[in-house]
């Protein structure tokens, strides 16, 4: 007699049996390689880097050396003196940025403002105009001023004539020594005297703020928010 032969049905009995099992099994078994290459990797290459960026910061406030400027008529009765702030703009990130272009406002009670000859552009550390673009490497900084056209009160600028013309003026210090000696500064706010050779000046909130916002190419705007008198820290 024949040896019998194993039915094609009940080969697929056997292999419908197995099948789940084995893809079990099999899934199980991808799953340990992919977590022990994946630890492996990190083993030797150490975590996933942080891509590289940039990251500016600025520093702004008023220049309190002297320099010469130039008084300007303004609408009128008024004046416009130019003033130099300072500006440090430091790159503590691994990548170089690039400033291309900022803008500064007055800073009211009410919100900010602009008027004509605020902005006088930038310059350098010898008062040589600055033009953007300008590059700021990783771990560097660039420092340069921004000129201010201050709006001198119709009354400030009568003290003022006393003494100065219109036009070029050699120390702005001279402007404000003059002022201070009247009882008054820049602003038309009360100075008073105090031993033989000092002032008492006014609180930093009741005189103007300027805010200055620069623009570079990673995107990242960065702005900063300076008074004419120094706020206490």
């Amino acid at each position: 007699m024949e040896p019998s032969k194993a039915s094609p049905s009940w080969r697929s009995k056997l292999y419908e049996l197995l099948r789940k099992p084995l893809a079990i099994i099999g899934a199980i078994i991808i799953a340990a390689l992919t977590a022990g290459i994946a630890a492996w990797v990190t083993h030797y290459a150490g975590p996933p880097q942080e891509k590289p960026k940039a990251a500016l910061a600025v520093e702004f406030r008023r220049f309190f050396g002297d320099y010469p400027s130039t008084l300007q008529s303004w609408g009128g009765d008024r004046a416009l003196l130019p003033t130099l702030w300072e500006v440090t703009i430091s790159n503590h990130g691994e990548l170089t940025d690039t400033i291309v272009g900022y803008h500064v406002l007055m800073a009211a009670s009410d919100g900010t403002e602009s008027y004509s000859g605020l902005d006088q552009g930038l310059f350098d550390q010898h008062l040589t105009r600055l033009d953007l673009p300008l590059s700021v490497e990783p771990q560097h900084a660039a420092r340069f001023f921004v000129k201010l056209g201050i709006l001198v009160p119709a009354s400030v600028y009568q003290h003022i004539l006393t003494t100065f013309q219109p036009g070029p003026v050699a120390s702005v210090e001279a402007i404000y020594k003059k002022l201070y000696r009247d009882g008054t500064d820049i602003h038309g706010l009360p100075v008073l005297p105090i031993a033989e050779s000092g002032f008492t000046f006014p609180k930093a909130s009741s005189a103007p703020s300027f805010a200055i916002a620069f623009d570079s190419l990673s995107g990242r705007p960065i702005r900063e928010v300076a008074s004419w008198y120094p706020r206490p820290e």
